[in-house]
């Protein structure tokens, strides 16, 4: 694994680190349909935010890119369509797993995507879990590879998104 020497740091390599204070993330507004996001958009929070349906792209990841991560919130329980995440090539795969939440007791359950396979996350239908208060992040942990942790919020029967 290569770590990118081109980034700024924040410290100067002391032992005792740095202190990130006054910091917000940048919001990136689910308003639009499709949305191809940037290696330096890089920490964003991503919102899906449109009940018609919405679409963020992952960056392809490059040797420099690893490390880099991007977090998602649903605020808007979706009514059409999916909200979707696609790793942006077909040599980009997902790892990691989601906890499906569900409105009805005893039905959440735990998806884990097919690392040699997966390129997509997809919340089409209640039980995929497009209801509003779920929340994932995706990080590149190789030149291949997001791992997604988090946890989505279905009705009633808990369904694999990946594909």
């Amino acid at each position: 694994m290569t770590i990118a020497t081109n980034r700024e740091f924040l410290d100067h390599g002391s032992d005792d680190g740095c202190r990130w204070r006054g910091v917000a993330q940048q919001v990136i507004d689910g308003a639009g349909t499709t949305r191809q996001l940037l290696v330096g958009e890089s920490g964003a929070l991503c919102l899906f935010a449109n009940a018609a349906g919405q679409i963020y792209n992952l960056p392809i990841i490059g040797a420099d890119d690893i490390g880099i991560w991007f977090e998602f919130s649903i605020t808007v329980s979706a009514s059409s369509n999916s909200y979707t995440v696609n790793t942006g090539s077909s040599s980009n795969f997902m790892g990691g797993g989601i906890s499906a939440s569900s409105t009805t007791p005893g039905d959440g359950d735990v998806f884990s995507p097919v690392i040699a396979t997966d390129v997509a996350m997809t919340l089409d239908r209640v039980e995929d879990g497009w209801l509003a208060g779920g929340f994932f992040t995706f990080t590149a942990i190789s030149s291949t590879e997001w791992t997604v942790g988090g946890i989505t919020v279905t009705e009633p029967a808990a369904a694999d998104p990946f594909s």
